[in-house]
């Protein structure tokens, strides 16, 4: 069972990884909220954000992962647009494949603006 996604955003990795066995079971009153066209979805259906950002990656010099600061301001434009006015931060969760993506500038960490 998954408590927090929309349906439709369940169904691929409910074919590819549970044998379609996942069963969604957020409440709509949740999922549906970004619905409401206070975000611009390029579905309006489906609450969903594909975002293309042009940027520099960046590498600290003592690790090989890749970070993009415009990206990293990109998503926290979307979240406090998010918590102003549809969820509370600990309604959120944001997922990228490099923890130290989101903590490379102190002052963009999402921890200091109120996220957790």
């Amino acid at each position: 069972r998954n408590y927090r996604s929309h349906p439709t955003l369940l169904t691929i990795p409910s074919r590819l990884f549970y044998n379609n066995e996942l069963v969604p079971s957020a409440p709509a009153a949740l999922v549906d909220r970004a619905l409401n066209g206070a975000v611009k979805l390029l579905n309006p259906d489906i609450p969903f954000i594909f975002h293309g950002i042009r940027g520099e990656e960046m590498r600290e010099t003592n690790n090989p992962s890749l970070y993009n600061p415009t990206e990293i301001l990109q998503v926290l434009s979307y979240l406090k647009q998010f918590t102003k006015e549809l969820f509370a931060p600990e309604d959120i969760g944001v997922i990228t494949p490099y923890k130290k993506a989101g903590r490379e500038n102190p002052h963009d960490d999402p921890k200091r603006q109120g996220f957790r």
